[in-house]
């Protein structure tokens, strides 16, 4: 628990003491190489595209290449789906991995897995260290106090636990929400943080709830780190 605190904290002073601003919009992959029977083709993303064969004279395959609007990551023993506006970041050193979400409209989210489910008592005492860590952090970019939410039952589709939101409102005037969540997923515990300016936490909501209901843990052979 004490090395998560210590790469979270990491985490935090990179991305700006935990707030990033949405500089500008992250452009996908554009050029994809797709394999047909042996042969490979370089193809545009977006675009129906008719591909000849070099083997096989005559042949045409009618092609088109699109990247899904969600995607899937593993951090191990838990997988979850992301919308595609965001840019993903693991950190897969023990002793539980840390998956980063950075978003287009400049919000994070921050996934680590925290080893075996924890009863009552070490969830509670858990949520309290982060929001500590939290709070702190948040402290930096604040320009007066860090208002902290007393802990609330959550429920996901896959898990439950506890979350705290934090709010305050940074030196250049604008108002900023975090919420921290300790669950249980199946038989895994788990940390979220998300930390959200209000100008953009009407959009930026549902994409956060959508990463935390899908939160599972892994089935056996069906990684998929971005």
């Amino acid at each position: 628990m004490k090395r998560y605190l210590r790469r979270l904290a990491v985490v935090l002073a990179v991305t700006g003491a935990g707030w990033v601003c949405a500089a500008g919009r992250v452009l996908p992959p554009r050029q994809f190489e797709v394999s047909i029977n042996g042969e490979t083709f370089q193809v545009e993303a977006d675009r129906r595209t008719t591909l000849t064969s070099r083997k096989t004279p005559g042949t045409k395959y009618e092609v088109a290449v699109r990247v899904a609007p969600a995607q899937r990551a593993s951090l191990g023993r838990l997988r979850l789906s992301y919308d595609r506006g965001f840019v993903a970041s693991l950190d897969a050193e023990p002793p539980g991995a840390t998956l980063t979400l950075t978003h287009e409209l400049g919000f994070t989210v921050t996934i680590a897995e925290l080893g075996p489910a924890h009863d009552e008592t070490a969830q509670r005492r858990v949520l309290s260290q982060l929001v500590d860590v939290m709070r702190a952090a948040s402290a930096k970019a604040a320009q007066g106090d860090v208002q902290v939410g007393s802990p609330a039952d959550t429920d996901t589709d896959h898990g439950s636990g506890q979350v705290v939101t934090l709010r305050f409102r940074d030196r250049s005037e604008q108002d900023r929400v975090c919420a921290v969540y300790v669950l249980n997923v199946g038989r895994v515990a788990c940390s979220c943080v998300a930390q959200v300016a209000d100008e953009v936490a009407e959009d930026a909501q549902p994409l956060v709830d959508a990463v935390l209901d899908s939160l599972e843990e892994e089935r056996s052979g069906q990684n998929g780190n971005p």
